[in-house]
């Protein structure tokens, strides 16, 4: 769909410019049958640059079968196939789950406790990423078609079906 038509669609929706943690926190549970885990399971994210491991409020794991399969495309679908046939047997000791599809794991950052400020996917899911965008919206000021993130944000509400 053209930008200008998701922008339309985008002013006739009303969509709030962001989602708060705590309903979040409902949608991984009940939507996703997420199961929440404390951050000190992630804590290698401490020596990551682009995680603030400090500002990590919550932490789920996504290991339905049912959901999985019906939050990865097509592709990711085929990539877990294909890494499960030909890579993973290489490494029989190893967890495999993530790249397999058989799990996906979300840590939500937030700097003032009740608004994502910034998140982390382990496990290819560009679904999950692009609600998370959904999740931390955009300012009012900043809603205007000349704004590359705005733009994005668009196609991330066409994409996860907000729109």
């Amino acid at each position: 769909m053209e930008i200008n038509e998701l922008y339309l669609k985008f002013l006739n929706k009303n969509i709030p410019n962001y989602i708060l943690i705590e309903e979040v926190d409902r949608i991984y549970k009940e939507k996703y049958k997420a199961n929440e885990l404390d951050k000190t399971n992630f804590i290698d994210l401490k020596k990551d640059a682009y995680v603030d491991y400090a500002n990590i409020v919550k932490c789920y794991e996504i290991t339905d079968e049912k959901v999985l399969d019906n939050l990865y495309s097509k592709e990711e679908k085929e990539e877990h196939h294909r890494y499960a046939k030909e890579y993973a047997p290489r490494y029989p000791e190893e967890d495999h789950r993530l790249e397999e599809g058989k799990l996906i794991n979300v840590m939500l950052e937030s700097k003032d406790g009740k608004r994502i400020s910034g998140y982390t996917v382990q496990g290819s899911c560009s679904y999950i990423s692009s609600e998370l965008v959904v999740f931390i919206g955009t300012k009012q000021e900043d809603q205007n078609l000349d704004n590359h993130r705005f733009r994005y944000y668009l196609d991330c509400l066409e994409e996860t079906g907000y729109l």
